[in-house]
């Protein structure tokens, strides 16, 4: 089976609701069958990645579980964030939780359009 390339976009603020963790279990999962997989956080999927984020405790834990696991393993290809999102709502990369990779939103337009899958949140 040829692999394909997925990308998984986070546009939202999850409050009380698991679809944020369930993207990123999906994520791991194509990973896992050798899939070429990448996330992306823009618009307000941003304030998934900030460290001082008040939420509902037990889903905000289960969410940073998940992205610390996604940060350490290899089979995720890259984990971007859009920088236009973050200056648009006062952030930039010392408010980031994790390190990740921070790029501009034409790069990011450019890298969709070679990607075969994208799932949006």
């Amino acid at each position: 089976m040829k692999s394909k390339s997925f990308l998984f976009i986070n546009r939202k603020v999850f409050f009380g609701n698991s679809h944020i963790v369930e993207m990123l279990d999906v994520a791991l999962i194509a990973a896992s069958l050798n899939q070429h997989v990448h996330l992306a956080f823009l618009d307000d999927g941003v304030f998934q990645l900030i460290k001082l984020h008040e939420q509902n405790i037990l889903s905000r834990e289960t969410f940073e579980v998940s992205l610390i696991n996604i940060a350490d393993f290899n089979n995720i290809d890259h984990v971007w964030v859009e920088r236009e999102s973050l200056i648009e709502r006062g952030l930039g990369e010392s408010d980031l939780k994790i390190p990740i990779t921070v790029i501009d939103r034409v790069t990011l337009s450019n890298i969709m359009n070679d990607i075969d899958v994208i799932v949006s949140v």
